[in-house]
């Protein structure tokens, strides 16, 4: 037998009031989720028309009336993607994302890819949060993807949707995880070619997604490194580096590669910092 002693007694009362409360909070938190997942109708069909229906948390619930939709051949279609399976449809005319038409997709081909693409007949389709962007001249019985940014079909290269043409195809590929690309002739960054060494170029390993390294120059993001010591210099991350003298600290006034932009380095002598 087992003696539980007045104390022992209030603490075990307390673990289970605890942990029923506990519970209650999560049944409530399940209650709210449920909730809201049934406020989202998605589209809406009726004969007067189509609608696509959501709730917000700023806004409640908001109904967007999708004036290009045809009622008779309209329907949802449940593809098993990375999110909700319920914000596609199509009609005879149209492919629509959460009520949006995406432009220049046809609805009898139209369909998922890999990764965030997305392909029909002709077309490639870039996915880059609810938009979808066409990937201009892009072969989809041609295309290769190679990562969640570079895709190479038969003539171009794109890097985020953005088209490049390399000097030879044939011969293109991209480093590791990286925004640095290059074929035999010349080297690339994102989607703007970049006049290096070809025969010494190498991106470098402590940060290859944007910093590399020639015989004459270290670059960052597609810029020349100035005022640094090319022999010495090191990657420390994607965004510093130090030489023998000084500590770099990079970042870019551009927020698109394909924009106008310039390098901005914050330079800070190694023997100040290490006082």
């Amino acid at each position: 037998m087992v003696v539980v002693h007045n104390d022992e007694k209030e603490g075990a009362l307390q673990v289970k009031l605890e942990t029923c409360q506990h519970r209650t909070k999560v049944y409530l938190f399940l209650g709210v989720i449920l909730a809201l997942l049934g406020c989202n109708k998605g589209y809406v069909v009726t004969k007067r028309g189509v609608t696509w229906e959501i709730w917000s948390t700023r806004s409640g619930t908001e109904i967007i009336n999708i004036e290009a939709a045809d009622p008779s051949s309209f329907e949802v279609l449940t593809w098993e993607v990375s999110e909700s399976v319920y914000n596609f449809a199509r009609d005879k005319g149209h492919v629509y994302y959460r009520g949006e038409v995406i432009l220049g997709a046809d609805p009898s081909s139209f369909r998922p890819h890999k990764r965030n693409y997305f392909v029909d007949s002709k077309r490639v389709f870039l996915k880059q949060w609810n938009d979808f962007h066409e990937l201009i001249g892009c072969s989809p019985q041609t295309m290769r993807i190679i990562d969640d940014f570079w895709i190479v079909d038969e003539k171009y290269v794109y890097f985020a949707g953005h088209r490049l043409e390399p000097t030879d195809i044939r011969s293109f590929f991209v480093y590791p995880d990286s925004g640095w690309a290059c074929d035999d002739i010349d080297c690339y960054y994102e989607n703007v070619k970049v006049t290096v060494d070809r025969e010494s170029f190498e991106s470098l390993p402590d940060a290859r997604s944007v910093m590399a390294k020639d015989r004459n120059n270290v670059y960052w993001c597609g810029w020349v490194v100035e005022g640094c010591d090319h022999d010495s210099f090191q990657a420390i991350d994607n965004w510093s580096g130090k030489d023998k003298n000084n500590h770099f600290r990079f970042r870019s006034t551009w927020a698109n590669r394909s924009e106008a932009g310039s390098l901005e380095v914050e330079i800070t002598p190694l023997d100040s910092i290490s006082q």
